[in-house]
């Protein structure tokens, strides 16, 4: 697999012993970053230096996403309103989850967003929106 790694030191609002070092992986292929390590500056200048062993914080998350290709597309969505002209969530969750399937996801957020909104609908009682769906699907592998 291939990836990416990144390491920042992370400023805490002028309290310098609160300061840390934030190290990220990132699958290539899926774009998910599952893994972040956090660690105090002296812990990290011991790794650094080649001392074993040293303890960190670390969260995974996306382990079932990595190594999946990442795809993604936008849809135009109709999201009714009604006479209100306010759009509930129970709409904007209905109008996109019509669009979830064969593992595609929606935005919900999209619906909200008045840069994703593209026309009213021409009875008035409804919106189109720019949705943006993404999944992660299983690769074939190559011989």
């Amino acid at each position: 697999m291939n990836g990416k790694i990144s390491i920042g030191k992370v400023t805490c609002c002028g309290r310098p012993e609160e300061d840390y070092i934030s190290i990220t992986v990132e699958d290539k292929l899926s774009s998910i970053r599952f893994l972040e390590v956090k660690m105090g500056l002296e812990s990290f200048a011991k790794a650094l230096m080649g001392l074993g062993n040293v303890p960190v914080e670390f969260e995974l998350q996306g382990l079932n996403r990595v190594g999946k290709k990442y795809e993604h597309k936008t849809v135009e969505v109709y999201v009714p309103h009604g006479h209100t002209g306010f759009i509930s969530d129970d709409f904007i969750d209905k109008a996109v989850s019509r669009r979830e399937n064969d593992g595609w996801v929606g935005s919900r957020r999209d619906c909200k967003n008045h840069h994703n909104w593209v026309r009213n609908f021409e009875d008035d009682e409804g919106s189109i929106y720019n949705v943006h769906f993404c999944r992660w699907v299983e690769v074939e592998k190559e011989g």
